[in-house]
């Protein structure tokens, strides 16, 4: 009996010092890539010197693959020939493990599905349909399995504002915005950019917004991937918060506390423009893994609950 309580004492501590070291890899990488985030949210010009700089020494290949949609994004912006990097660009190495896919790797890697939305947002905006059906094709072989997935759907959602021949889309938009959708997964920290970017894509889809709606546009107008969406597009006065005389106060309308139910933390601050450094940082970095939305937990929860998180 004593035996058997030392061995599992034995591989429990083993098993957490494995998980330690790889949740502590995991933070080290997310920092050169939020950085990377955060010099495309300010619209730095030497954006892509400093992306080029990270993959030069980034080695683990699933943050190379996160980091190429950084790139896709920065040659868009900057007029740049983009069709190698499209043709680097593999998802399988985002949402597989030992080359089967795995859903975990998708609420992982959620930041990485915001940011497929600014970048097919911005194709469409620039009238690039074909980049737009090449970058969707990457996804094709996974397709059914990443349709039971939130993320996966408002990136469709995004691609097919500017390419679908029906507006078949909307419907999804329309049930995320009203709390039905049960059974889909998703990861709870950023379930409010997702709703968010629904909600812009049916307003610019000619939609129109009620009160409560034109509020949340304001707000989203108000965070770091609103404001590139809505710029983007051209349409960033359309949604913003006219300019407040000096010395008037104003509500807070803090992106964080208006789109994502928890402070954004590690990947998911690469969502989140990093605030000055004089200011407190953001959030600490800790292991996108452990918030992880069970399929369970997602079916069992009320769409009345549902339309309080990251709202």
């Amino acid at each position: 009996m004593g035996n058997t309580i030392l061995y599992i004492l034995i591989v429990v501590a083993i098993y957490m010092t494995v998980m330690n070291f790889r949740m502590a890899k995991r933070n080290r990488n997310s920092s050169g890539y939020v950085s990377c985030a955060n010099a495309l949210f300010k619209g730095d010009a030497d954006a892509g010197a400093q992306i080029d700089k990270y993959l030069e020494k980034e080695t683990v290949e699933e943050y190379r693959q996160k980091t190429q949609i950084f790139k896709l994004y920065q040659k868009l912006r900057d007029e740049q020939d983009c069709a190698i990097t499209l043709e680097n660009f593999s998802p399988a190495l985002l949402l597989e493990r030992k080359g089967v896919f795995d859903p975990q790797s998708v609420i992982t890697n959620s930041d990485s599905f915001v940011w497929a939305c600014i970048l097919l947002n911005k194709a469409g905006a620039l009238g690039d349909n074909e980049f737009i059906r090449k970058f969707m094709e990457k996804f094709a072989s996974h397709k059914e399995e990443l349709s039971k997935f939130v993320e996966y759907k408002v990136m469709e959602a995004t691609a097919d504002l500017y390419t679908a021949e029906n507006d078949d889309w909307k419907v999804f938009c329309r049930n995320l915005l009203a709390g039905d959708y049960e059974g889909f997964r998703y990861e709870r920290k950023l379930i409010g950019f997702f709703k968010r970017i629904a909600q812009f894509l049916l307003a610019e889809s000619g939609e129109e917004l009620d009160e409560q709606a034109q509020e949340d546009m304001t707000a989203f107008a108000n965070s770091s991937v609103g404001k590139m969406m809505m710029n983007d597009r051209g349409v960033y006065t359309k949604y913003a918060a006219p300019v407040e005389e000096e010395g008037e106060e104003t509500e807070n309308t803090d992106p964080e506390e208006e789109t994502a139910s928890e402070e954004p933390e590690g990947e998911e601050a690469a969502v989140v423009e990093e605030t000055p450094v004089e200011e407190e940082v953001a959030a600490e970095e800790v292991p996108a893994e452990t918030v992880e939305e069970a399929p369970e937990t997602a079916a069992e929860e009320t769409p009345e609950k549902k339309e309080n998180e990251g709202e």
